[in-house]
């Protein structure tokens, strides 16, 4: 088998903690990275060395994030639920407590939000009003991840669970 060789273009620098999610953004050189420091930070890989600081959420946070919209970012945040930050102007714009569960992944599909929690539900937000549309439920143990299959609208999380989202009423381009 052949080698794989990997070049270091950049370190990044300035967590104070477990970085546990990396979002690419609007542009190829943006990305954003969460920490378990609470630190929400943006990165131009065009200048390394300069992280912006978006939002520092309160600690325990085993983050995860994905970008919204133009200017937004949903950030899970354990214990706690689903924070949308506004990343240009570096505040939050809503939030929504989702469980007392952890939170492992986040999918944004048109203006729904579908949130993988330690409880075994996926939660479902609309993202136009802030509520929960429907909670789930198909184990007693973590969804730890969400794929959509947007051609035939399967998604599962898990290893084993797949529902049509239409029979959640959603509609697709």
């Amino acid at each position: 088998m052949a080698g794989i060789q990997v070049n270091k273009l950049h370190t990044l620098t300035g967590h104070r903690d477990c970085v546990y999610t990396l979002q690419s953004g609007p542009k190829p050189s943006l990305i954003f990275s969460a920490a378990g420091d609470g630190l929400v930070v943006k990165w131009d890989l065009d200048k390394p060395e300069e992280g912006e600081r978006i939002a520092q959420l309160p600690i325990p946070f085993m983050p995860c994030i994905t970008f919204f919209s133009g200017n937004l970012l949903i950030v899970g945040h354990n214990y706690e639920g689903i924070h949308v930050l506004d990343w240009t102007n570096k505040k939050e714009v809503a939030s929504l407590k989702i469980s007392e569960a952890a939170i492992f992944d986040i999918l944004v599909l048109e203006n729904q939000c579908f949130i993988a929690s330690g409880d075994g539900s996926v939660v479902v937000v609309d993202l136009k009003t802030m509520n929960i549309k429907k909670r789930l439920t198909h184990s007693e143990k973590n969804a730890r991840t969400l794929a959509v299959n947007i051609q035939t609208g399967n998604w599962r999380w898990g290893t084993v669970i797949i529902i049509s989202v239409c029979s959640i009423s959603m509609t697709w381009p």
